[in-house]
C-alpha cells in the first residue's frame, strides 16, 4: 500500500515490470515496442494509472502519454483520444519531442505488427485518417510525407505499416525492414 502511494516506487515498479515484458526501458529510445500481451498492458496500464495518481496535478508527460497508448490499446479508443488531446494540448509550444514516435504496435519478439488501412475522408494539410481493417477498426492518423510511393485519396487501400504512438496519438508508420 505504500508503493501505491510514492511515485518514485511507482516509476521503479513500471520500469521492473517493463523490462520483464520487453527487455527494454520504456521512456529510452523511439519506435520501442509496446508489451504485446493484453495481460502485460493491463498490468501495465494499471500501474502508471496509479503513478499518474500519486503523482497529484501534474504527472509526468511521459506517463500520461503511456496511460494514453495502454489504454487505446486495450480498446478504450475514445478515452485515449480525449487523453492524448489534453496531452497534446499541454505539450504544444512547450515539448518539441511531442510528435516522436516513441513506441509501437509490436509481437512478442518485438517486430512491428503490421496493419493495413482504408483512408477515411480527403486529405487535409498533408494528413489524413485511417480506419484499421480487422477486428479492432481503430482509427490513426497517417502523414502523406512518410508514404510517398501511396497516392493518398479519399478510400484507397494503405498496406503493410505499423502503428506507432506520440503525445498526440497513435500515427501510421512505415515499418523499417532490418
Amino acid at each position: 500500500s505504500l508503493v501505491a502511494q510514492d511515485p518514485r516506487s511507482l516509476l521503479l515498479l513500471l520500469e521492473c515490470r517493463w523490462i520483464c515484458e520487453v527487455g527494454r526501458r520504456p521512456f529510452v529510445g523511439q519506435r520501442q515496442p509496446l508489451p504485446a500481451g493484453t495481460t502485460a498492458r493491463s498490468l501495465l496500464l494499471d500501474i502508471v494509472t496509479k503513478l499518474n495518481e500519486a503523482s497529484g496535478e501534474n504527472p509526468r508527460n511521459v506517463t500520461r502519454y503511456l496511460a494514453a497508448a495502454l489504454t487505446w490499446l486495450g480498446g478504450g479508443e475514445k478515452i485515449a483520444a480525449e487523453m492524448f488531446r489534453e496531452l497534446a494540448r499541454d505539450t504544444d509550444y512547450e515539448d518539441a519531442s511531442r510528435v516522436v514516435r516513441r513506441h509501437l504496435i509490436a509481437d512478442q519478439e518485438g517486430r512491428p505488427t503490421r496493419f493495413d488501412g482504408r483512408v477515411e475522408g480527403e486529405p487535409r494539410g498533408g494528413s489524413c485518417r485511417v480506419r484499421l481493417e480487422g477486428g479492432n477498426r481503430q482509427i490513426v492518423r497517417l502523414l502523406e510525407r512518410d508514404f510517398p510511393r501511396y497516392d493518398i485519396a479519399y478510400g484507397r487501400q494503405v498496406r503493410g505499416f505499423g502503428v506507432a504512438f506520440n503525445f498526440i496519438g497513435p500515427i501510421a508508420t512505415p515499418i523499417l525492414d532490418q
